[in-house]
């Protein structure tokens, strides 16, 4: 929802998700969390 809020792709791969797509959970803000974790976890 955060991501959604100033980003108009978010907000469409959120609705997409909500339909079941694979590729808008990880373009979405799941996928942009897990890169985050990522790079916290390396470091």
């Amino acid at each position: 929802a955060d991501s959604a809020e100033g980003n108009p792709e978010g907000a469409q791969a959120q609705g997409r998700t909500q339909e079941g797509g694979t590729e808008a959970e990880r373009s979405g803000a799941r996928g942009r969390r897990a890169i985050l974790e990522e790079v916290l976890l390396s470091v």
